[in-house]
C-alpha cells in the first residue's frame, strides 16, 4: 500500500508537469499564427517579437509568418534552396523585416548561387547571424561586405 501511494506521488506530479510544459497559450498576434510555429512571444504591446516555424507549409504560410514587422528574432527550422520557386522571394521578405536583430536557418542550403543574400544588406539591426549548413563555396569574399553590421556570424 505504501509503495501504490509513493508511486502514485511521483508519477502524477511527473504526468502534470509533462502536461503543462508541452501546453502553449499564446497571446497577442500569436493567436494568429499559433497553429504555424513552434514558438512564438510577443512584445509589451502584443505584437510579435520572435518565431520559430517548420519551412514546409508553402509560400502563402510563409508570406503570413514573415509579415510581422515587429519581429526582432527568427528561426527557420528547414531547407532553403533554389529548387523551391520562392526562395529568393523569403529572403527578400526576411530582408524586408527591418527590426530583425537575430536570424538563424537550420539547415541552409544554397545551391548554385541563384539565391541572393543581398537583401540582408538592409537588415542595419541584425546582431547575429546563424546558417547552419551551408553548401561549400556559398561564400565569397564579397558575400562578407553584405554582413558588416553583423556582430555574430
Amino acid at each position: 500500500m505504501k509503495f501504490n501511494n509513493i508511486l502514485k506521488g511521483i508519477i502524477c506530479p511527473l504526468l502534470f508537469s509533462a502536461i503543462y510544459v508541452n501546453a502553449k497559450e499564446y497571446i497577442g498576434e500569436c493567436l494568429e499564427i499559433e497553429n504555424l510555429v513552434s514558438t512564438c512571444n510577443v512584445n509589451a504591446q502584443g505584437k510579435i517579437d520572435e518565431i520559430v516555424f517548420t519551412f514546409y507549409d508553402g509560400e502563402d504560410t510563409i508570406d503570413k509568418l514573415l509579415s510581422y514587422e515587429t519581429i526582432t528574432k527568427l528561426k527557420i527550422l528547414g531547407v532553403l534552396k533554389e529548387e523551391l520557386d520562392y526562395g529568393q522571394k523569403i529572403v527578400d521578405k526576411i530582408g524586408a523585416l527591418s527590426n530583425l536583430e537575430n536570424l538563424e536557418i537550420v539547415p541552409f542550403v544554397k545551391d548554385n548561387n541563384n539565391i541572393s543574400l543581398e537583401p540582408f544588406r538592409k537588415l542595419t539591426n541584425l546582431k547575429t547571424l546563424s546558417l547552419w549548413y551551408i553548401e561549400d563555396g556559398i561564400f565569397e569574399k564579397e558575400m562578407f561586405d553584405i554582413f558588416e553590421n553583423v556582430e555574430r556570424l
